[in-house]
């Protein structure tokens, strides 16, 4: 349950997103999960990562290592699996379609040798791998700010980054579980009635409540006749409006009539979304459900570069060494 949960906050806030990177080019190449790649975690301060291996059957393995500390070592729980069970609704080419999941392998490696995570409910795809030597430098300056616990701490000789830009490959559009009581994902409803009467009841105001807004990641969102989207801090009230310039339409997709919202990228970073992703209302057999429309990305494209880093065996072992250290 918590790990479908922690799964789709990933989707949306995505890992560092940048620009551009002023470092020494790296070497183009394949990611070589045949011999095991490591993912550390940000935001887990050096107790856990993930190894993803190719193995001799062609399924991608994954493995998840979690540090104890009455043993003072990492000991790991097989990850390799979306277990399934949870409904969600999807768009396909005749419209909605209640669908529930299977249990079905969380990666695999397609046809142009390239790492994909397998979520039924939007694919994700590794692509632009670049390898680059990381002897010598320090862990922060490497992984980012998540790791600035180890800023003493420089990788040894024989470390290897691997850089990865995580694409969506086509556009999505979809309703996903969310949590709704032990043991229960699902999809929750808002109800019945037209999306403009939903649209209605957050119509933005002079005197504006910013907790009665739509929320949605941190953000508090009124909307205005004309189209128009006035954004708030849901936690931080005091800043006032942040952005007036997002935009509101009600469109037909497939048969389907979808309230569509457009946030401005600016805000999005600000708060750590996933240029890619946006909020959606929808209406499936005369119910309204909130789902999230992600926009299809590659590497040419003008949405900001969604990084995943990755270290070899060295680099993992020089990493897992820091965070003892610091105990």
């Amino acid at each position: 349950m918590n790990k479908i949960i922690f799964a789709l906050a990933i989707f949306l806030a995505g890992c560092q997103q940048e620009k551009s990177t002023g470092q020494t080019p790296a070497t183009s190449v394949s990611l070589p999960i045949e011999n095991g790649v490591f993912e550390p975690l940000p935001f887990r301060t050096g107790q856990s990562y993930t190894e993803f291996r190719l193995k001799n059957d062609g399924e991608v393995s994954v493995e998840a290592f979690i540090f104890d500390a009455d043993s003072v070592t990492f000991y790991s729980v097989d990850d390799s699996y979306d277990e399934g069970g949870n409904v969600y609704i999807e768009m396909t080419d005749t419209g909605w379609r209640f669908s529930t999941t299977e249990r079905q392998r969380k990666y695999l490696i397609d046809e142009e040798n390239t790492l994909v995570r397998n979520s039924p409910f939007v694919k994700s795809a590794c692509v632009d791998v670049e390898e680059e030597s990381i002897s010598g430098k320090l862990v922060e300056e490497i992984l980012g700010d998540s790791f600035s616990w180890a800023t003493s701490f420089t990788f040894s000789e024989g470390a290897i980054r691997y850089r990865c830009n995580a694409v969506f490959p086509k556009t999505t559009r979809v309703v996903v579980p969310e949590f709704c009581g032990t043991g229960c994902l699902g999809v929750a409803s808002l109800g019945g009635g037209e999306l403009t009467e939903w649209l209605d009841s957050f119509k933005a105001q002079e005197q504006t409540n910013i907790a009665d807004g739509f929320y949605w990641l941190g953000l508090s969102m009124f909307f205005t006749e004309d189209g128009g989207i006035e954004a708030y801090s849901f936690f931080d009230h005091s800043r006032g409006i942040l952005s007036n310039e997002g935009t509101w339409e009600i469109v037909e997709v497939n048969g389907e009539e979808i309230l569509e919202m457009n946030i401005p990228r600016e805000l999005k970073m600000e708060f750590g979304i996933r240029e890619e992703a946006s909020p959606m209302i929808t209406k499936v057999t005369g119910t309204r459900f909130m789902g999230v429309k992600y926009e299809s990305t590659d590497s040419d494209s003008e949405f900001s570069k969604n990084i995943h880093n990755y270290l070899n065996s060295v680099g993992i072992e020089d990493l897992k060494s820091a965070y003892i250290n610091t105990l």
